[in-house]
């Protein structure tokens, strides 16, 4: 289940998988998003790289495993509800899933190929967000940015004495 604190900005991850054409979405299983299709992906967890997150998220939510090949994109989402606002940065990475698929995370009830003008004809009811129609028209425009985009350094500090500062 995502433990997302959406009273604060977060990052998200997600994948544009293509085979034959078409592109892999995931129909989203519960809450006000129940039966819509998706990117797979989801929140980016403390503690992992942006590839690790992206790896991890495509896996649990299609059952591939996934290897990134580039970036397409950072996205700039903000989703407006009665009850909640949400504020989020995507990430989309462009890839490749191998290997014979498993179990699917409990938030997915079905994965499922579709061409771009499937996608393009679906009622905006049938998605989780318009930014997923935005995303495949950058993708098939061949939008497209290197990984090494990407600087990962961890860094161990000292622990220190909190002064109040």
């Amino acid at each position: 289940m995502d433990k997302t604190n959406f009273d604060q900005t977060f990052v998200a991850i997600g994948a544009i998988i293509q085979r034959e054409g078409k592109i892999l979405l995931v129909k989203e299983s519960d809450g006000p998003n129940k039966d819509k299709w998706n990117i797979p992906g989801g929140s980016w967890e403390r503690g992992e790289t942006l590839i690790e997150g992206v790896k991890r998220e495509v896996k649990e939510e299609t059952g591939f495993d996934f290897e990134p090949t580039s970036i397409l994109g950072i996205f700039s989402r903000f989703r407006h509800r009665p009850s909640l606002s949400i504020t989020a940065m995507e990430i989309l990475f462009i890839g490749d899933i191998f290997g014979k698929p498993e179990d699917l995370s409990e938030d997915i009830t079905e994965t499922k190929f579709f061409t771009p003008n499937e996608i393009y004809n679906m009622d905006k009811d049938e998605l989780y967000g318009l930014y997923i129609i935005e995303a495949i028209r950058n993708f098939t425009g061949g939008k497209e940015y290197p990984l090494e985009m990407i600087n990962h350094s961890e860094i161990t500090e000292p622990d220190f004495k909190d002064d109040g500062l």
